[in-house]
Order: C-alpha cells, then sequence, then structure tokens
C-alpha cells in the first residue's frame, strides 16, 4: 500500500487469499491490512508499526474477486472463501483506520 504521488491516495496493488463470504452478493467493503512503511521518513521502525488497515469498497476499479477456494475439501462457493487481486486500486487516504502503522 503506497501513497499516490499527490498524497490523496492509497494505490493497493497484491492477492490475498482465504476471504471469508468473498463471493457473496452483499459483500461491500474489504479491509486490507498492508504495509505502509514505504510512506515512511523513518526506515527503521518497528515491525508492528509497519501496518495499516485500509478500506476498499469491493467494487472499486482494480478489486478482482477471482477463484472460489476449498475448506478442509469442501467446495463452498458461489458465497465462501475467495482470492482477491488489487490491482492499483485508489482510495483515499481517509479510507485508513485510525493511523498510519497502528494495523496491529
Amino acid at each position: 500500500i503506497r501513497k499516490s504521488d499527490d498524497g490523496l491516495n492509497y494505490i493497493v496493488n497484491g492477492k490475498k487469499w482465504w476471504i471469508s463470504n468473498g463471493g457473496d452478493p452483499r459483500l461491500e467493503i474489504l479491509l486490507v491490512l498492508g504495509n505502509t512503511s514505504m510512506n515512511s521518513a523513518s526506515e527503521e521502525l518497528p515491525r508492528h508499526k509497519r501496518h495499516s488497515i485500509v478500506l476498499i469498497p469491493a467494487k472499486s476499479p482494480g478489486v478482482i474477486i477471482t477463484d472460489p477456494m476449498t475448506v478442509y475439501g469442501y467446495d463452498d462457493a458461489p458465497h465462501g472463501h475467495f482470492e482477491v487481486e488489487f490491482q492499483n486500486v485508489k482510495v483515499p487516504v481517509t479510507n485508513i483506520l485510525w493511523e498510519e502503522g497502528r494495523g496491529f
């Protein structure tokens, strides 16, 4: 999770497995815990200060809900656990919970 050049948005890239209820049609928001330490001027942050939680609307451009997953051999699609990809998802910096580095 990095800040955009203008500092007004976060850009999220990556993959997440085991999104519970990822296929449920009622899914509206994703809470994503990611590394934001590259946004800090300090390179010696303790491990627990390197992560933040960002709220991402599930229908944002770049959010791709891909494959349903099995749990202990059971297929609980279409509403069960899914893999989600984030490809240059842009969300406002106001979508962070608390502040950078307070994910834990």
